[in-house]
Order: C-alpha cells, then sequence, then structure tokens
C-alpha cells in the first residue's frame, strides 16, 4: 500500500465525528477537576457572581440593567447574562458555574474545528491543531478561571461569523452570509470587547483567501463602526473603574514598547513551551531606571528572528504569513500600550490568538504530515500528550484560593496582589500569623497600597486590636480613596467598640458610596439590632436580603430580630433559609 493511501485513510471525511469525540474527550479528561474548583472570590468572581445581585433577578428590568452597567470595568453583557441564566439554573454552585465553562470550552473547540476545516483539506491536521487548542496549558485560566467566560464567549462568536464570512467569500458573495457575519460579529463584541479587531481579520481574509478591492473595504464600514461604539464604551467603563492603576508616570513611552514586545515574545514562548504559566504577569522592578537585561535581549533575538521568518515565508508559502498576521492583529488589542494595572499580560489574551499560531504551523507541517506521515503522528503525540499532563496539573492550582496565589507567588514573587490575597485566604482559614506577616512585607515594600491596609485591618479587627483596625482602614482610605467596603469595615470595628454613632455614620457613608452593597445594610441593621432598635434593623435587613437573596447571615440575623420582637413564626422561617444556605450558627 503506498504512503498516499495511507494518508488517504486517516483524512476520510467519515473520520470528522471521530476525531471531533476524541478531541473532546481528551478535553474533558484535561479538564474535568474544575468540577471541584470553588469561586475565586477575591478574583473577580466575588464581583462578577457571587456579591453581583444583577444577575440574580432574570426579568426584562434586570436583562436591561444588565446591558446597560459595567461589571469589573469591562462593558460584557452577553457573558453577564450567562451568569444569570447559570443563577437560575444552579444557583451559587460553582460546579454549575464551571460546568457551563467547560461546555462553552467544548463550543469553542468545535468551532475552531470547523473553521480550520475550511482552511485545510487534511483531517489529521485538523485534529492535532484543534486538540493543540483544547488542550493547550495557557488556556487552563480560560477555562478554570469563571470570570474569564468572556474569553471564550466572545471567540465562539467570532469564529462563527470567520466561518460564515468564508462561506459569503465561497458562495458568490450571497448577502445573507454577510448578515449572518455581521451578527455574529455583534454579538462578539458584546461578549468581550476584544472582539473589535474581526473587521480588520475581514479584510485580511480578503488578501490571502480572494481579493482586496474598494469595495470589499467599504463594505466591511458597518463592521468598524461598532468597533469604534465598543472601543468607546470600553474606554468610558475603564476610566469609571477606580481599580485599575495608572502605571504611566512609572514607564516611559520607551519601557512601554519593550514591555509590549516583550510579552508577545512571552506569549510565543508560552504556547510552544507552556510552563511556569502564571495567573499574574507583574510589570518588571526596575534596577537603577533600567528594565530587566532580558526585556532588551529577548527583544533583540525577536525582532531578528521574526524578520528573518517573514523574508524566508514570504518567498515560499505567503498562507504562513497569513497566520502569523491573524496572531498579532487578534493580539493587538490585549497589548499593553498604555501601562495601566500592574500586569503587563495573561494567559487568556492567547486564546483567541493561539488560532494563528495553529494555522501558521498547519501550513508548515501539512507537507511534512504527507511526507513522513508515522514521524509526524508519534511527534505530534508525543507534544499533545505532553500538553495534557501539564494541563491536569497546572488546573489543579486553580482550585481555590489558597491554592492559585500560593503557586502565583513562586513564579511571580513581586505579585503584589497575589501575595495580598493569599494574607486573605490565610485570615480566612484562621491562620493568623502567616497572613500577618504577608501584609506586614507587602506594606513594608509597597506602602502606598492600600489594598492591603483595608485586609490587615479586618485581620486586627479579628483579633480584637481596634485601634490598630481603625489607623489601617484610616490608610486605605488614604491611598485607596472612597470605597464602601472599607467605610463597612470601619463601621463594624465601630459597632464592636460600642461606638454606635461613629458606626451609623460609616455605615451611611457606605450606602451613599454605592447603594447596592449589602454588606453595608446587613451590619447597619445587624447594628441597630445591637441597640434594640428592631425596626430599622428589620429595614436594613430586608434591603440587604432584596439586594442579595443568597447571604445566610441576613436571614439568620433578621431571624433573630423577628424572635426579640415575638414573631415566632418569621423567625423560624428565616432561621430555616439561613440554614438551607449554609449558616454555621443556629439557634437551639
Amino acid at each position: 500500500m503506498s504512503f498516499k493511501l495511507n494518508i488517504e485513510n486517516y483524512n476520510s471525511s467519515k473520520t470528522s465525528n471521530i476525531y471531533l469525540f476524541f478531541i473532546l474527550l481528551l478535553t474533558f479528561a484535561s479538564f474535568y477537576s474544575v468540577f471541584n474548583h470553588e469561586f475565586l472570590i477575591n478574583w473577580d468572581d466575588g464581583a462578577q457572581v457571587v456579591n453581583n445581585a444583577d444577575i440574580k433577578n432574570i426579568s426584562f428590568s434586570g436583562i436591561k440593567k444588565i446591558f446597560s452597567t459595567y461589571y469589573v470595568g469591562m462593558y460584557q453583557p452577553i457573558t453577564t447574562l450567562t451568569y444569570t441564566f447559570d443563577y437560575a439554573v444552579y444557583g451559587l454552585s460553582s460546579q454549575g458555574f464551571h460546568f457551563s465553562n467547560l461546555l462553552y470550552h467544548f463550543i469553542a473547540t468545535i468551532m475552531v474545528f470547523i473553521f480550520l476545516s475550511k482552511i485545510f483539506d487534511n483531517r489529521l491536521l485538523i485534529f492535532f491543531l484543534t486538540l493543540l487548542f483544547s488542550v493547550h496549558p495557557t488556556n487552563v485560566e480560560t477555562v478554570a478561571w469563571i470570570s474569564a467566560r468572556s474569553n471564550i464567549l466572545f471567540i465562539i462568536f467570532y469564529i462563527a461569523g470567520l466561518i460564515f464570512y468564508l462561506k459569503y467569500l465561497q458562495k458568490q458573495k450571497k448577502i445573507k452570509y454577510f448578515f449572518i457575519t455581521f451578527l455574529f460579529y455583534g454579538l462578539s463584541c458584546l461578549s468581550k470587547s476584544a472582539a473589535i479587531t474581526f473587521p480588520i481579520v475581514l479584510l485580511l481574509f480578503d488578501v490571502f483567501f480572494d481579493k482586496i478591492t474598494i469595495k470589499k473595504i467599504i463594505e466591511k464600514t458597518p463592521f468598524f463602526i461598532v468597533s469604534i461604539v465598543i472601543g468607546l464604551l470600553t474606554i468610558d467603563a475603564r476610566i469609571n473603574n477606580a481599580d485599575i492603576l495608572d502605571l504611566s508616570s512609572q514607564y516611559n513611552s520607551t519601557e512601554v514598547v519593550l514591555s509590549v514586545l516583550y510579552s508577545i515574545f512571552m506569549f510565543i514562548k508560552l504556547f510552544f513551551i507552556p510552563y511556569n504559566n502564571s495567573a499574574f504577569y507583574i510589570y518588571p522592578e526596575k534596577n537603577e531606571n533600567v528594565l530587566p537585561f532580558e526585556f532588551y535581549i529577548s527583544l533583540l533575538l525577536f525582532v531578528a528572528s521574526f524578520v528573518i521568518l517573514l523574508i524566508i515565508l514570504y518567498k515560499r508559502n505567503k498562507k504562513v504569513i497569513f497566520g502569523l498576521l491573524f496572531f498579532l492583529i487578534s493580539l493587538f488589542v490585549m497589548l499593553k500600550f498604555i501601562a495601566t494595572g500592574l500586569q503587563f499580560m495573561a494567559d487568556r489574551y492567547i486564546y483567541l490568538p493561539m488560532i494563528g499560531i495553529l494555522i501558521a504551523i498547519g501550513y508548515i507541517i501539512e507537507p511534512l504530515l504527507k511526507k513522513y506521515l508515522f514521524y509526524s503522528v508519534i511527534v505530534l503525540c508525543v507534544i499533545t500528550t505532553s500538553y495534557i499532563y501539564r494541563t491536569v496539573s497546572y488546573n489543579k492550582y486553580w482550585k481555590n484560593e489558597e491554592l492559585l496565589f500560593s503557586q502565583t507567588i513562586k513564579t511571580e514573587p513581586n505579585a503584589v496582589p497575589c501575595k495580598n490575597l493569599l494574607g486573605v485566604a490565610y485570615r480566612k482559614r484562621g491562620n493568623t500569623g502567616e497572613a500577618l506577616y504577608l501584609f506586614n512585607e507587602i506594606i513594608k515594600k509597597y506602602p502606598k497600597y492600600g489594598n492591603t491596609y483595608n485586609n490587615r485591618g479586618n485581620l486586627y479587627k479579628d483579633i480584637g486590636e481596634f485601634e490598630k483596625a481603625i489607623n489601617d482602614y484610616n490608610m486605605a482610605l488614604l491611598y485607596q480613596g472612597e470605597d464602601e467596603e472599607i467605610y463597612t469595615n470601619m463601621g463594624i470595628v465601630y459597632a464592636m467598640k460600642n461606638d454606635f454613632q461613629s458606626a451609623f455614620k460609616y455605615f451611611n457613608k457606605a450606602t451613599e458610596k454605592n447603594k447596592n452593597f449589602y454588606l453595608a445594610y446587613f451590619n447597619r441593621g445587624k447594628a441597630y439590632a445591637m441597640k434594640g432598635n428592631f425596626n430599622k434593623a428589620l429595614n436594613d435587613l430586608n434591603i440587604a436580603i432584596s439586594i442579595n437573596p443568597d447571604f445566610a447571615m441576613s436571614y439568620y440575623t433578621r431571624g433573630m430580630v423577628y424572635y426579640s420582637l415575638g414573631k415566632k413564626d418569621e423567625s423560624s422561617r428565616d432561621l430555616k433559609i439561613a440554614k438551607e444556605l449554609g449558616v454555621q450558627n443556629q439557634i437551639k
């Protein structure tokens, strides 16, 4: 039997469904442990899901609010809507939300498989390329982190749009495919603003798979208009997000460009060598006002190798250039051209751009797969097996915050937010000594990092050192600005000191700052109950429950208030609900 016949046996159209089945099976095997993962409450899952009252209101008014609200500095109504559906089905079960994330990753994988089938004819090649995408270790962050769901959703619609645009090019420009393309693009933008690169990628397809004309450029006008609108909404969302730090004064424009180019190099490196992945890649510390040496040497190596590669590949296989340009264009909006936040890159940024690298690899290895089938398959099997092993290993660290942040500071020792949140995890577990050590270490090195003062204040509150707690909260307000959580914490401490006048002052400030911050109402209601003002207590507890109907302590406290008022039936009802929601302290 000839070598070609062997290829054709693997390349039969009947094998597509079998290939896809094995891809999904191996993907499930790689990520199955997500069903044991918890919410990462302090890593955006709290703001986006657990403490987000909007996802608990599945009504026309609730959906309207979702489409008119920014969450964690982003405009992503479709993503938030999926959280609403999850909550309606699973309640606040982290397993349910993780199941949905994995399901969406399956759909994204299927989309990639179909998309690559439109570009390549070799189904064995498509199988391996799609498998590399679906089990890649760098995609663990996107799949295992509930708050990264926007990444999966926007790619599902993005790739679906590209599939229909290819149909538009292949079917004599039938207008229905153009409109379907536009529809999917809109859904992609409403899932995550990173989709705004879509019209440029369409032009890329025109150049490499059809013919670019003025008419082709003009017909993309609606796409570019949507990109501009979504871009402006994103800028507005970022401006209105007080939590985003501006580091432009610490890094000049040259250093920012170096960081951008270094991050591109790192993304390529993480694709081929996905080890030492991190949940946080912090901007480098400068030594005598100079970036680390690897930024400069890596830049030279990257630029030189990239230019040489472009020259060689342009002469031999222009389609490889298409893949590389797809990678760069789709990555472009993820790059930090403005130094904001503490991290300059993230694993989730490569979820879509990775497809461009896979396309380039596909065009390079396609002739090798035909000529050296056996050896090519062996090499690809070894690579995918190693990736699956790495994915399974790395995925375990995303189980909870303590595991994740402990691992992160091993790879990124200066990742201050992760150290800070590891301290929070230690405090939650009752490990006061280790938590205090971490908080002190951060404040010593970064004396203006306000959030750590708030967390250390909480720890001092726990151990009864109220004056130290108040001092830390004041420092947090100084460096972090007005914040409803800090005001609430101040109120709690003053209530614990029986200084109710000061307590109510800070609880009131918290509710003025954020009328939907249920913890402020809960703690103010609790303080009213401590003073014996049960009617005001009930009013605040009712508001807290209306905002967050899943917070067990609100029901427990209201049940106690009803008990004090002699309303036994109401008390019994609330205490029962509190027990069902998992409250620890019960009335005997």
